[in-house]
């Protein structure tokens, strides 16, 4: 092959940033539910992932698997909480040490609400313009009218 020929299959090499990459990929497209998939791999793959990977998986994680605390008292002691489950199991994966504190969850959370606000922002302009593209046409369309 020359050198600057595609190769001819997709290659991804499974490294922390590129998984961690990934997770934020399935966050942005309301894929939350296959985030801990991601981190099987990860641990499957032997690659350990970085207190930063883990507090995204984590913050990304808890936007869809807490419950309100009237809702957790509805449900009763009963039910285990998807959240506490992913914590033991990468606490008992990459022990305690290694485990995101307060700071890099907190940079986190202020990351993630970043690139939500972003995707809002994204959401209301494609909004205003569709809505401004119909007002346009209305008024065009109402000339031909008269």
């Amino acid at each position: 092959l020359p050198e600057h020929s595609p190769t001819p299959y997709p290659q991804l090499v499974p490294t922390d940033v590129t998984l961690r990459a990934i997770i934020d990929l399935l966050a942005a497209e309301s894929l939350h539910a296959e985030i801990p998939l991601v981190l099987t791999w990860m641990r499957a793959l032997n690659v350990r992932p970085s207190k930063t990977t883990i507090a995204t998986a984590l913050v990304h994680w808890m936007d869809v698997s807490m419950d309100s605390p009237f809702i957790e008292r509805v449900k009763g002691k009963r039910r285990r909480d998807p959240y506490a489950m992913l914590v033991q199991w990468l606490d008992d994966w990459v022990g305690s040490r290694n485990m995101p504190g307060r700071q890099e969850i907190s940079a986190e959370m202020q990351r993630s609400a970043y690139y939500k606000d972003v995707q809002y922002l994204d959401v209301i302009r494609d909004r205003v313009h569709v809505a401004e593209s119909r007002r346009a046409a209305n008024s065009h369309s109402s000339s031909y009218e008269e």
